[in-house]
């Protein structure tokens, strides 16, 4: 948000450029030359090394759009907004490091617990670790009714001696036990 603030200071149509997200190539923009008045004299070898950050989508085209717009930007700079600059990049980078590692970390525990809703397809270690924590093991849950009003998601089936209903939730949410 402050990096924000900073750019709509000293080069307000690069963000809007890139479609207001960070991206590798924007990031090392900013990280690299900073200023729109360095952007506005990159050369070839710029271009070729954001070429191959981005493996190719940054085009011809949209480097020299960017040069275009860092000549002629309304924004204006100053070695207070370069420290700023400088200074949240820097924290932008130690938290996106510290969350890779906490990612890393949550994936190795959630492949020992190993919990059964990991092999659906679409669902990985982050969105399982997500679900374990708000349910827990789901093996817990004997029956599909209490499942599923734990996920106020569906009506769970009203018969008393079924628990698993394909309508009501999925098969492998259940244990295939019947209610008593």
């Amino acid at each position: 948000m402050k990096l924000t603030n900073v750019l709509d200071h000293t080069f307000p149509e690069f963000k809007p450029f890139f479609h207001e997200h960070f991206s590798k190539t924007a990031l090392y923009l900013l990280e690299n030359y900073g200023s729109a008045e360095k952007m506005a004299h990159m050369n070839t070898a710029s271009y070729e090394k954001l070429r191959s950050l981005s493996r190719g989508k940054f085009s011809p085209q949209q480097f020299l759009a960017l040069k275009s717009l860092a000549t002629n930007t309304v924004g204006v700079n100053n070695s207070i907004f370069d420290t700023e600059r400088s200074s949240l990049l820097t924290l932008y980078k130690a938290t996106a490091e510290q969350i890779c590692i906490l990612e890393t970390r949550i994936t190795e525990l959630i492949k020992e617990v190993h919990p059964h809703y990991m092999s659906i397809p679409g669902i990985g270690p982050i969105s399982a670790a997500v679900i374990y924590a708000e349910y827990g093991d789901i093996s817990n849950f004997y029956f599909c009714r209490l499942l599923c009003q734990k996920a106020r998601r569906r009506q769970a089936p009203q018969s008393s001696h079924v628990t698993c209903c394909q309508e009501a939730c999925p098969s492998y949410f259940c244990t295939g036990e019947t209610e008593h």
